[in-house]
């Protein structure tokens, strides 16, 4: 092991040995491939139809820009990389499904590969052994991996610019390649500019030499606009911006605190800048932000009620937390003595004070466990390793940044898993067995080789109980997401995944048997489709109009409906820039010919601002031979499973 550890850290700029490269990293080599194995087992053998509707918008999308039609697209947060990386190899291998999904098994693969490295650099060959075992048998990378969406190239990108940032030793072109990994990987998605601050920061602060520390951030700034130009190029020749793009959408639909003013201000669709709608009425923004920050973003890290999160232990609450301030504290080799106490007890005291006084113990409590490790890491900074800084940094820059608007899916957060996962596997690694060699000589009289035996298999057992815990809630994630089935026999689901399926028996089937459907209908390529979802019009190889199914006015006629007549200016944008053909200018004002209607069903426990103008007319539709339903609808289908139901409108001239 030793030989192994020596070798597999020697400096990266000597001749490359392949041979000695995969004997020095055979173990890490192995979990990859296992990984890479297991996810394209699920993605081509189990994942036989789209259940997520983000890969179909991105590849129309990039059709759209390789056919010279992006003017008519606005991207809400993505960027132009995945799209037309998407649409290009599909001209290429005409299966678009296969493709992306083929794309995130290789970039999950290549995260769960690159991350090994990049915690070595910091902290050695155990620790990141560790790491990347919780990162390769981690349920939300796995099951984004099988997924066809956007979201695991720019996590790869950022990753290699995290190799590269965490070396020992620096020179000028790590900075070229990492200002250009950064670029590329904002092409695919903006959360890199976040990356870019962090390591800035780093940069400058990392010793005294200010005049050469700017040279560094002058190299990354230019080599991530060089990579970041096609984008640059594309918005200024598409658009005449520099930067174009609108996620207002998002503060203005999932932002927790609301008032029926601050949403009225939006309501004709002007002033709907991502800036005006945030800072438009600054006390909801401090509210809101708080309660991001505090509460949401740190919730989906380590899952204080979510079941969407990146938490070690992402079944149970709060339980991630524990080894990550155990790896901080003992990475940040605080001692007790009178300074780290008065630290300590200080800062618990002011943010316990602050939340009772100032805000809310239910979301703001994460405060008091936050600002005394806060606390005790300003004042300890000086006894990390220099290349665990950036790791450190990152975090920080990060939460502090994307909890400005509301961020509901987890992965949105794995730009900074990284350091959160490292730090974890350091607590088993080091802290544990020192915790139990501490109490052993203080309390214990037993031999030391019998202790260093009795930790190893304590250590083991929980790294095995974590990895079993972690491929159970990953199985009944899979088992129930494709094959319907409920959460609650873990047994059963683990046989489940490799048992011989039905496939016909999926729910997610029900969208291809519909669009099988609409095929047979005459001039269907011509025809637009109504629904919420464009998975209809890929199959059908439709024109598609997006709906949620909550717009317009309870005065309408379902004739009124279809034809978007009474819905709102934010309704209608949302429609245009999600149709196929998208209309960001609303020029073309479809003619509906087909409705595929599925019933919208509001969670009890939705806040009043979701609650839209729900059509409640639409329920109608449910039942074929309601005598109100109007005579240009003509029945053709309705599922059993499902309830949704399918119309073709005869539109008169």
């Amino acid at each position: 092991m030793k030989d192994i550890e020596k070798l597999s850290s020697d400096d990266y700029s000597e001749p490359f040995n392949f041979l000695a490269f995969v004997k020095a990293n055979k173990f890490s080599i192995i979990i990859t491939i296992g990984f890479f194995l297991s996810t394209f087992y699920v993605a081509f053998f189990h994942h036989i139809i789209w259940t997520f509707d983000d890969g179909i918008y991105y590849l129309n999308y990039g059709r759209a820009i390789l056919e010279g039609n992006g003017e008519d697209l606005i991207f809400m947060t993505g960027s132009i990389g995945g799209p037309v990386l998407f649409a290009s190899l599909e001209s290429v291998f005409h299966d678009a499904f296969a493709i992306e999904k083929m794309i995130a098994v290789l970039s999950g693969t290549g995260i769960v590969f690159v991350s090994f490295f990049v915690i070595k650099n910091v902290f050695g060959l155990k620790v990141a052994l560790l790491s990347q075992l919780f990162i390769a048998f981690h349920p939300r990378l796995h099951f984004l991996s099988i997924q066809a969406l956007n979201e695991l190239v720019p996590i790869l990108l950022i990753l290699l610019s995290l190799f590269w940032i965490t070396k020992k030793q620096l020179k000028n072109y790590d900075f070229m390649i990492i200002g250009s990994f950064l670029g590329l990987a904002a092409v695919f998605r903006f959360q890199s500019i976040f990356v870019l601050i962090a390591i800035i920061i780093f940069i400058l602060v990392h010793n005294k030499k200010i005049r050469k520390n700017l040279s560094f951030c002058f190299f990354i700034i230019v080599f991530f606009l060089i990579a970041f130009s096609p984008q640059i190029l594309y918005n200024y020749t598409t658009h005449e911006t520099v930067l174009d793009g609108n996620p207002f959408y998002y503060v203005y639909s999932l932002s927790k605190f609301q008032t029926p003013e601050w949403r009225e201000q939006f309501s004709d669709m002007e002033n709907t800048g991502l800036f005006y709608t945030t800072f438009s009425d600054f006390d909801l923004f401090q509210k809101n932000y708080f309660y991001n920050l505090l509460f949401h973003s740190p919730n989906k890290l380590f899952n204080f009620n979510s079941f969407d999160n990146l938490s070690i232990f992402p079944a149970v609450p709060l339980l991630g937390l524990l080894p990550f301030i155990g790896g901080l504290v003992y990475c940040l080799k605080i001692k007790i003595n009178r300074i780290n106490l008065t630290i300590l007890l200080t800062t618990l005291s002011a943010s316990t004070s602050v939340v009772l006084l100032l805000g809310d113990i239910g979301y703001h409590s994460f405060l008091i466990i936050i600002m005394p490790i806060i606390g005790l890491t300003i004042f300890n900074i000086r006894n990390v390793n220099k290349n665990f800084l950036p790791l450190l940094i990152l975090p920080v820059v990060f939460i502090l940044l994307i909890s400005i608007a509301p961020v509901h899916r987890s992965f949105h957060f794995l730009p900074m898993w990284i350091p959160l996962i490292a730090l974890s596997a350091v607590f088993f690694i080091d802290v544990i067995p020192k915790i139990n060699s501490k109490i052993n000589q203080l309390i214990l009289k037993k031999s030391q080789n019998k202790v260093r035996k009795n930790i190893s298999f304590f250590i083991i057992s929980i790294i095995i109980v974590i990895l079993v815990l972690n491929s159970s809630f990953y199985c009944v994630l899979i088992v129930a997401t494709f094959y319907g089935e409920p959460y609650d026999d873990i047994p059963n689901d683990l046989w489940n995944i490799f048992k011989i399926h039905n496939y016909s028996d999926q729910p997610s089937m029900e969208f291809k048997y519909i669009s099988d459907i609409l095929s047979n209908q005459p001039n269907i390529e011509n025809s637009y489709v109504m629904a919420n979802s464009p998975t209809y019009s890929f199959y059908t190889d439709s024109k598609f109009v997006y709906a949620q199914f909550t717009e317009g006015v309870a005065s309408d006629t379902l004739n009124d409906y279809i034809s978007r007549q009474n819905w709102s200016p934010i309704e209608i944008f949302l429609s245009t820039i999600h149709s196929n053909p998208s209309d960001r200018y609303n020029k073309i004002n479809p003619l509906v010919e087909y409705l595929v209607y599925n019933p919208y069903v509001h969670d009890p426990n939705t806040p009043w601002h979701e609650i839209e103008v729900a059509n409640k007319k639409l329920d109608i539709l449910l039942n074929p031979n309601d005598p109100r339903i109007p005579s240009n609808f003509e029945f053709l289908y309705k599922s059993d499973k499902t309830q949704i139901v399918v119309y073709k409108i005869h539109n008169t001239p």
